[in-house]
């Protein structure tokens, strides 16, 4: 994937036991506290996680121990800090292409690229793996964890749909009711789907569609809606050319990241209204890989790493940008 994807914290377990791999140290920055000089939020700037063989984080989780997780696409690696982050060591290698991680209880998940799912209880070093009712292979793109009903959701990139698990990972069943037709005919039965996201006040669910097909050719995406812990789907707008990369909920409204068209938020039921980027750079700047929500503004960070990382406050039509630095700095 891209070099020096960065993901930030986030809150987010069949069972054969897999081999653990190198136990050697691996130099990587610390974590950045809220009494910092950046007085923001813990993060971690994990674009320099290399030494050699290990690199491109796609996502970072903490457990409820503290440890924190960061799945390495380079390398095929999932890494684990016992001590914030000044020091680290390989905790499993997935064997495929790591993609994305969810902390659910006490159980933290992690998916890699027609390898399966993996589990491991917090505090313990003993990965298992957690797919049992997923079509294999199957490249899970992203997670949700719904603490309301103790249930986990994974979204595939590969068109297999939305699946639920409510034992942690032990056995997924299919949760994708809603989506009527392909967007790719003739590649994938379901949308590529490329994020899940819970609005912890109003409880309801969004996911966003779009990426590329078997030739390569960017295919249009979408935003979907559940309002019964996914059992259902509805389409609410953003359709056509867009690839909805990441979702995120700020202060009560819905915004959609994509590649190449920048930010959308949400207006009522079905509207989508553009915000400016914060970067002038006029290609570069419409490309954003992530948005998160932090109780400080919703952190934007864009694909191309030479953009950096943004903090967005204000209002959704108003908005007010504090750069936040590169990443790997």
């Amino acid at each position: 994937m891209f070099a020096g994807i960065l993901m930030f914290l986030q809150l987010f377990g069949g069972v054969h036991q897999l081999p653990l791999y190198s136990k050697e140290k691996v130099a990587l920055p610390a974590v950045v506290s809220d009494n910092s000089p950046s007085g923001y939020f813990n993060f971690i700037w994990p674009d320099s996680l290399v030494n050699n063989y290990i690199g491109d984080v796609e996502s970072i989780s903490i457990d409820s121990v503290g440890d924190i997780y960061a799945v390495c696409t380079a390398g095929d690696m999932i890494v684990v800090s016992t001590d914030k982050g000044n020091t680290w060591e390989t905790s499993l290698n997935t064997r495929g292409f790591p993609l994305a991680s969810v902390v659910a209880g006490s159980y933290v998940l992690v998916s890699g690229q027609g390898t399966g799912t993996f589990r491991i209880k917090s505090g313990t070093n003993e990965w298992c793996s957690a797919d049992s009712g997923l079509p294999k292979p199957l490249w899970i793109w992203g997670f949700a964890y719904n603490p309301a009903i103790h249930t986990v959701f994974a979204v595939s990139y590969d068109g297999a749909g939305i699946y639920k698990s409510s034992d942690f990972g032990d056995v997924w069943t299919v949760s994708d009711s809603g989506f009527v037709e392909p967007v790719v005919p003739g590649f994938t039965t379901y949308p590529i789907l490329q994020d899940i996201i819970i609005d912890t006040v109003s409880g309801y669910m969004y996911c966003s569609t779009g990426g590329f097909d078997s030739t390569g050719n960017q295919v249009g995406g979408s935003i979907w809606k559940s309002t019964d812990n996914g059992s259902y789907w509805v389409n609410i707008g953003l359709n056509g050319s867009y690839l909805v990369r990441s979702l995120a909920v700020w202060n009560g409204t819905l915004y959609a990241a994509t590649i190449g068209s920048g930010i959308f938020y949400l207006s009522g039921d079905s509207t989508w209204i553009h915000i400016p980027s914060p970067n002038p750079n006029v290609r570069n700047g419409r490309s954003i890989w992530f948005l998160r929500s932090t109780k400080f503004g919703l952190i934007v960070g864009f694909m191309y790493w030479g953009l950096g990382v943004y903090l967005m406050q204000g209002t959704p039509s108003s908005p007010k940008w504090k750069y936040l630095g590169l990443a790997g700095k």
